[in-house]
């Protein structure tokens, strides 16, 4: 991403899949809200596209890296 000549920025997005073993969702400074969400319920939300992609890419059971 580039917003300006000097101020150019590499996303790397980092999913994997974990097992839910206690504690208690919460906020923190750097989120709003928080959920647990079904694939058709997430085909629902406002989601920026490549958010959308890369979390049913998540949860496709790849055996591969996916690289885009």
């Amino acid at each position: 991403m580039v917003y300006s000549e000097s101020d150019r920025f590499q996303i790397v997005a980092i999913h994997f899949e974990a097992e839910l073993t206690g504690g208690v969702l919460g906020l923190s400074d750097e989120t709003i809200d928080f959920g647990y969400f079904s694939l058709d319920e997430i085909e629902r939300i406002d989601l920026i596209q490549s958010h959308r992609e890369r979390i049913i890419d998540s949860m496709g059971e790849q055996t591969k890296t996916i690289v885009k």
